[in-house]
């Protein structure tokens, strides 16, 4: 993964986790998880501008999934989000509709997006 898809996928999470209007605790730490290891450098660098654009409402959806150039980062964008989304143990309407959007955004097919969720 590049910077710039980095930075996509970190801001779908947050995306994710705030679905439904709040990041409660449980999501917060699966965004936060999902990119453990970074360390201080220009992918730490670039999911903080990622988070703080996020909490902003300065993205979209559908801006973060053109950022993202391979299948391969878009499967991952969409499991990572899905993840966050189910981190209170199931999908709400609010994760549901969102994770459909992002599918769809994504360019990724119903059954393959299901299989990643």
């Amino acid at each position: 993964m590049n910077t710039q898809e980095i930075q996509a996928v970190g801001a779908l999470c947050v995306l994710a986790a705030m679905a439904d209007g709040e990041m409660r605790e449980r999501e917060r730490e699966h965004v936060r998880t999902a990119f453990e290891g970074l360390g201080e450098g220009e992918e730490a660098r670039a999911l903080a501008a990622a988070y703080r654009r996020t909490m902003l409402g300065q993205t979209s959806v559908e801006q973060e999934a053109r950022a993202i150039t391979t299948p391969q980062v878009r499967r991952y964008a969409c499991e990572m989000a899905g993840a966050v989304g189910d981190a209170n143990g199931h999908h709400g309407e609010a994760e549901t509709k969102f994770l459909e959007g992002l599918r769809v955004a994504l360019g990724l097919d119903a059954e393959e997006s299901a299989a990643l969720v």
